[in-house]
C-alpha cells in the first residue's frame, strides 16, 4: 500500500511540476530516461483502463442489445416447418420467404447505414438493406457502397435445414458471439495499451530525430538522452488536447497531437532560454 500511495505521490507531483515548473526541464538534464519512460507508460496505462470504463459503460451495452435484438426479430420471422435447400448453385425455400430485420435504434446514429440490417427473400431481387440475400447472391451495402458475393463461393458442400435447425444454430451462434464479446472485453485494456505503445513509439522516434536535429543545428541541446526525456514527457502533455479533440469529435486537416507536441517544444525551449545559467 505505501509503494501505491508513493507512486501515486510521485506521479501526481511529476504531473504538476510538468505543467506548472519550467525549472523541471532544465532539471531532466540529470534524471534517468527510465523514470520519464515510466511516467509516460503509466499514463497509457490511465488513458487505456478509461477507454475501456468509456466502451463498458457506453458501447458494450448498445452493442449487446443490438445482437440480441436483431436476432430475436429474425428468429420470430423465421417458420418452424419451412426448409432451406442449398443444391451447390442456389438456396431454395419451400415457401415464399420475405424476412426483413430492421435496423436496431443503437446502430442507426451510424452514418450511412441503411434502414434495414438484414433481408433475405426467396426471389432474386435483393432488397436495400445492409445484407441482402437471394437466392444466388450476397449483397452488402453500405455508405453508398456495395459488395456482391454469390453463394456458391461460400457453400462449398449442399445441404438443407428446417426452419428450427436455422433458429437453433442462429441462438447458439449469438451465444458464442457474447462470449467472444466478453473475452475480447477482458483483453481489451492490454490491446489498448498495446496499440498506444506502438503508435506513439512510432511517433516518437520520428519526433526526437526531428527534435535532435533541430537543436543539434541551433545549438542548443546535443545530448540524446535529454531530448529523449524532453519528448517523452512533452509527448504526454500533449496527448491531453489530443484526446479531448477526440471526444469532441474533431476532425482536422492535421494532426493535433503533433502540433500540440511541437508548441509546446518551442514553448519550453524559448523559456530555457530566459533561464539564468549558473556559472
Amino acid at each position: 500500500m505505501k509503494t501505491l500511495q508513493r507512486l501515486a505521490k510521485w506521479y501526481t507531483q511529476t504531473w504538476w511540476e510538468s505543467i506548472s515548473d519550467i525549472g523541471f526541464y532544465k532539471r531532466l538534464q540529470k534524471t534517468s530516461t527510465l523514470q520519464s519512460l515510466g511516467f509516460a507508460v503509466l499514463f497509457y496505462v490511465v488513458i487505456a483502463i478509461g477507454y475501456t470504463t468509456w466502451f463498458q459503460i457506453n458501447i458494450r451495452p448498445n452493442v449487446e442489445s443490438s445482437i440480441l435484438q436483431a436476432s430475436e426479430e429474425l428468429i420470430s420471422q423465421i417458420p418452424d416447418d419451412e426448409t432451406f435447400s442449398w443444391d451447390g448453385s442456389r438456396l431454395d425455400f419451400s415457401q415464399p420467404t420475405n424476412i426483413t430485420v430492421k435496423t436496431p435504434a443503437a446502430l442507426k446514429t451510424i452514418v450511412g447505414i441503411p434502414q434495414n440490417a438484414l433481408s433475405i427473400s426467396s426471389d432474386e431481387e435483393t432488397k436495400e438493406s445492409l445484407v441482402s440475400i437471394s437466392p444466388t447472391q450476397v449483397n452488402v451495402s453500405f455508405r453508398d457502397q456495395e459488395q456482391v458475393s454469390n453463394l456458391n463461393e461460400m457453400f462449398t458442400e449442399t445441404f438443407s435445414a428446417t426452419g428450427q435447425e436455422i433458429k437453433s444454430g442462429i441462438s447458439s451462434g449469438i451465444s458464442t458471439l457474447l462470449n467472444i464479446l466478453s473475452t475480447l472485453v477482458a483483453f481489451l485494456p492490454l490491446m489498448i495499451f498495446a496499440g498506444f505503445l506502438l503508435s506513439r513509439g512510432m511517433f516518437l522516434v520520428v519526433e526526437i530525430i526531428m527534435v535532435w536535429l533541430v537543436l543539434k543545428l541551433y545549438q542548443r541541446i546535443s545530448n540524446i538522452g535529454y531530448v529523449v526525456r524532453l519528448s517523452l514527457h512533452l509527448l504526454i502533455i500533449a496527448e491531453i488536447p489530443h484526446q479531448l479533440g477526440n471526444m469532441l469529435g474533431l476532425v482536422l486537416p492535421f494532426s493535433l497531437l503533433s502540433l500540440s507536441f511541437w508548441v509546446l517544444l518551442a514553448f519550453v525551449v524559448l523559456q530555457l532560454e530566459k533561464q539564468p545559467t549558473k556559472r
